[in-house]
């Protein structure tokens, strides 16, 4: 077997870790990859964030498709549709407000208001950037 043809099929525990062409290739491809996050200064605490409108957001989780994931019950996000009440439904005061609190916490999350070490973990976990408000946008 060609030395390519062992490098596709690898699964990771033969000596192609070790082969430097492949390591440098990797670091140029994924420059940040297990970098330490920096903390943000206090220019970008200062910056304007972007809010998520509450309405808009009731509208999006309305219109997300429910029965498309594979499983069980073959249900995807009825969790968060199950928290639009109706103002006309008789339930209690908390369960009315799980929606408000959904909102509050999305926007909590997209102005960088939540302690930093969560940022620190979304970030390594996911490619998730703070929503800046566009200048062009007044």
């Amino acid at each position: 077997m060609s030395g390519g043809s062992k490098a596709l099929v690898s699964k990771g525990i033969s000596d192609i870790a070790s082969n430097e062409v492949i390591n440098e290739q990797m670091k140029s491809k994924f420059p940040r990859r297990k970098m330490v996050i920096p903390s943000p200064t206090e220019a970008h605490w200062n910056e304007e964030h972007a809010n998520i409108d509450r309405e808009i957001l009731r509208t999006i989780v309305m219109q997300l498709k429910s029965q498309v994931s594979p499983g069980t019950s073959g249900f995807r996000c009825e969790h968060l549709q199950a928290i639009l009440f109706s103002e006309h439904l008789k339930a209690d005061r908390l369960a009315k407000s799980a929606f408000d609190e959904l909102h509050s916490l999305s926007n909590d999350i997209v102005q960088g208001r939540l302690p930093w070490y969560l940022y620190q973990i979304w970030n390594v976990s996911s490619l998730t950037a703070l929503n800046k408000k566009d200048t062009d946008d007044k």
